[in-house]
């Protein structure tokens, strides 16, 4: 009997096992999330907000405005109305990632990468103080700065309120095992995390008594890559020597890469990990990258997001460089003005939930399926999905989504929407049968803007014992995506 079978998609993306062996867990989500209809959603692109000579951007926003370390040790700032500044005075040094901070009496932006701590406090950046230890980390509780000192397990503090007094006596050791302290964090709790290789420390501040600090307790697990460690209320992240994403909250430690354990413990080049909280569409992410690690198409920089809300992995890549994804552009986020920013090579973007493309560039959504054996021999007469269509939104013609106005004289705007006019509008699908490799591909209408139709059907498929479907849009149109079914007849039990 010829029937509509719903074909398992919905479940999590799994890749700690063969593609082969999964018959309900999808293989790869790319540039897309789980949606709540058991479907997919594609991730909105960047738009330029402001460009400069730069390789790697770290965003901080502070006064109402965003601000951008470069690798070049340089610091500008960033208007609301897109003018920026050089205000850089000393250069920050040391060559590593920035670390950031804002000093609450008196009120300024602290910034360390390596070399001396730098503060911002009136027009320029200028050395913290001499006294200060040169550190990766500067972070900031209570009116007390703080620094960890390089190759030690010490981490040593100003006066409170004084952040240019360094007493050498202020130093505490985090001396629960004998190893250097990696990275420092304060979380929203006003926690102090002090990282290393093995183990974490929690010191708290005490209300009373000579010493300012006191630690709490110390865990079993560490931070095999300082930058990976990331603070956020609902607890604080990173990557162990393990290579197991973990998420910190008191004396437990709780992996979260499961699903994505195999494809960790291959990663190649460790080199400059990083991760990140971003918050985009109304979801929240951690999202973990390895700039310099292969990754599955065989070219540099492999990117997850993991949406902690319901517990789900993805990857994110960049645009196509002769027909294979790169690195996912961003070295850092934040978020400013009731928008996400994104530090990106030559400046500053912006996440924009009318675009799905980067910087103009084709970035496809792509979901791929385990091979599906739940209907035995089989064949499938159509394939139907519920898809969003008639959603090829038009960029508004004089300012873009931050209110700024567009100078050129031909936008932007109006650029893209030529460019949609004539641009194919197609989701395309095609089928991988009892693993003898994938066939063509078939593509869809998404529709006209207006239309209506939901359902996509891209018809037979054919014969086999098992089924796996790759979906895949690279034109500049929203993809939502709910359930998938195929018309099946059973051949065989």
């Amino acid at each position: 009997m010829v029937e509509w079978a719903i074909f398992p998609w919905q479940d999590r993306m799994f890749t700690s096992a063969d593609e082969t062996l999964l018959s309900r867990a999808v293989a790869s989500v790319e540039n897309a999330f789980a949606n709540e209809g058991g479907g997919h959603t594609r991730f909105p692109g960047l738009e330029w907000f402001v460009q400069f000579d730069a390789d790697r951007v770290y965003l901080k926003k502070w006064r109402n405005d965003l601000y951008a370390g470069t690798d070049r040790g340089k610091l500008y700032r960033i208007s609301s109305d897109q003018r920026l500044a050089d205000v850089t005075g000393v250069p920050i040094s040391g060559g590593r990632r920035w670390t950031f901070d804002i000093g609450e009496n008196p009120d300024m932006m602290l910034m360390a990468a390596g070399g001396p701590i730098i503060k911002l406090s009136n027009t320029t950046t200028e050395v913290l103080s001499a006294a200060a230890p040169n550190t990766t980390h500067v972070a900031v509780v209570d009116g007390y700065v703080m620094g960890i000192e390089p190759f030690s397990n010490r981490f040593r503090f100003a006066n409170v309120d004084q952040p240019t007094v360094w007493d050498p006596l202020d130093v505490f050791s985090a001396n629960a095992k004998a190893e250097d302290a990696n990275s420092l964090v304060v979380t929203p709790y006003r926690e102090v995390l002090i990282g290393a290789q093995e183990h974490i420390e929690q010191y708290e501040r005490l209300a009373n008594g000579d010493q300012p600090f006191a630690r709490r307790w110390s865990t079993g697990q560490g931070v095999g890559f300082p930058y990976t460690l990331v603070a956020d209320v609902t607890g604080t992240y990173g990557v162990n020597s393990k290579h197991e994403f973990v998420r910190f909250f008191g004396q437990v430690s709780q992996e979260k890469s499961q699903d994505v354990r195999q494809s960790l413990e291959e990663v190649d080049d460790w080199r400059e990990a990083w991760g990140g909280e971003l918050a985009v569409g109304g979801r929240r992410y951690m999202v973990l990258q390895m700039p310099f690690a292969t990754n599955p198409y065989g070219t540099k920089g492999l990117t997850f997001a993991y949406e902690y809300s319901n517990n789900r992995w993805s990857f994110l890549y960049g645009p196509l460089v002769r027909g294979l994804p790169t690195r996912y552009p961003a070295w850092s986020f934040e978020r400013c003005w009731n928008k996400t920013f994104v530090g990106v090579p030559g400046g500053i973007a912006y996440f924009d939930n009318s675009i799905y493309q980067i910087f103009g560039e084709a970035w496809p959504f792509l979901v791929r399926t385990g091979h599906v054996d739940k209907f035995g021999p089989s064949r499938i007469d159509n394939l139907r999905i519920r898809v969003k269509r008639g959603a090829a939104l038009q960029y508004p013609a004089i300012r873009n989504e931050l209110g700024a106005p567009i100078i050129n004289e031909r936008s932007r705007a109006q650029i893209r929407n030529e460019q949609k006019s004539s641009e194919p509008m197609l989701l395309g699908l095609r089928c991988n049968r009892d693993n003898e490799g994938f066939g063509p591909w078939m593509y869809e209408p998404l529709g006209p803007e207006g239309a209506s139709t939901l359902i996509a059907h891209f018809g037979a498929m054919g014969t086999a014992n098992t089924w796996q479907f790759e979906l895949r849009c690279s034109a500049d149109v929203p993809v939502e995506t709910t359930r998938m079914e195929v018309y099946v007849e059973r051949l065989g039990w």
